[in-house]
């Protein structure tokens, strides 16, 4: 009833359902049920990410587990044949219109292990990039766009330095870029994720989204140094860069670089 209350009165589009693996999965299979009576196309977000969830009862869940990887990425304790593994598990575990909440932090995250500066410092924007064009929905946390570079208490009113902007234009363009491409859209709407296999596969993390005529291409530097993408297959077609504008006619053993932590992100 309270839960039909606020769709009825308030007309909501739905809820995000806190640490939703607390509740059994059959109690949120009715609710779904009884709110579609009221609203059809209401939008369920589970702050969990059980595959079942995805069954009846929610459109979309939390990839802690990703989040979590990057982590460790960062740190150096995990590689870039962790990601790949977890984007074939992810194949394996959620039904294709599985909604997935991409992020590189949240509330919890912030307040408990550390601001993006702390966790990935100057790869933060690379993360990002990772983040919100691999898979899924993104989610950026208030604040982000500001830079905010601190720790904000959980349990008391603490509130962002707001002012600056520094990465409005950044985060704009990824969005903007996974509203209007439907390679980058989600679940059964969006495109086919390929990795694009490059000579220095250590450092360089590439790839692909592709739906229909629509098809995005990711580069991500994760090394330090500069390097050069060396593909080893040719890619042909015309894509523009997202953030500088750069144009490339056909990627092969190409004159692209990278600085260290750098990325690029070319649309078809």
């Amino acid at each position: 009833k309270a839960l039909k209350f606020w769709v009825e009165v308030a007309d909501i589009d739905g809820y995000r359902c806190d640490v939703a693996e607390w509740v059994p999965t059959d109690f949120w299979e009715e609710a779904r049920a009884e709110l579609e009576t009221v609203k059809s196309d209401i939008f369920m977000l589970a702050e969990a990410e059980h595959p079942e969830h995805h069954e009846r009862a929610f459109d979309m869940s939390y990839s802690w587990e990703f989040m979590h990887i990057m982590n460790e990425v960062s740190k150096g304790n995990k590689g870039l044949a962790d990601i790949d593994a977890y984007m074939a598990k992810e194949d394996t575990n959620f039904v294709k219109d599985a909604y997935r909440m991409m992020f590189t932090t949240n509330h919890d995250e912030n307040s408990w292990n550390g601001t993006v500066f702390e966790r990935y410092g100057n790869a933060h924007e690379l993360f990002a990039t990772l983040a919100f064009t691999i898979n899924g929905m993104p989610l950026v946390y208030g604040g982000q766009e500001a830079g905010n570079n601190r720790r904000l208490m959980f349990f008391e009113k603490d509130t962002v330095s707001w002012g600056t902007y520094e990465f409005q234009d950044f985060y704009s363009k990824l969005l903007h870029l996974n509203q209007s491409e439907p390679a980058l859209w989600n679940g059964m709407h969006g495109g086919d994720y390929k990795r694009i296999a490059t000579a220095n596969g250590e450092e360089i993390f590439a790839y692909s989204r592709t739906k229909d005529d629509s098809q995005v291409i990711v580069l991500l530097n994760f090394a330090d140094d500069a390097h050069a993408v060396e593909f080893k297959e040719a890619i042909s077609g015309e894509y523009t860069s997202i953030f500088n504008g750069q144009t490339l006619s056909v990627f092969n053993d190409s004159d692209i670089k990278l600085a260290p932590y750098g990325y690029q992100v070319f649309v078809k």
